[in-house]
């Protein structure tokens, strides 16, 4: 079975960005416009057919995409796991 994850990480301390040109960071508009460049990419050839493939479950709704923003837990200067921040 396949589920995809789309997955952003984010430094100790750090939050989702709102404002951009392309949508506020993990909604689905900014995820669509992402994945579109990663689809055309003709510098990162090889993520075309997983950047198509992934759209294409955001259409249909099949297989299943979990969306995750993980924050980095840090103890005196080293990262030590991460913590899950809640989505948009």
């Amino acid at each position: 079975m396949i589920e995809y994850f789309v997955v952003e990480a984010k430094g100790p301390g750090a939050k989702l960005m709102t404002g951009a040109k392309k949508g506020n960071q993990m909604t689905d508009p900014w995820i669509k416009k992402s994945l579109e460049s990663m689809k055309k990419s003709k510098k990162y050839k090889e993520n075309n057919k997983l950047g198509k493939d992934i759209l294409r479950a955001m259409k249909n709704d099949d297989p299943k995409i979990t969306k995750l923003v993980i924050e980095a837990k840090e103890v005196e200067g080293n990262i030590i796991g991460g913590k899950i921040q809640p989505l948009p």
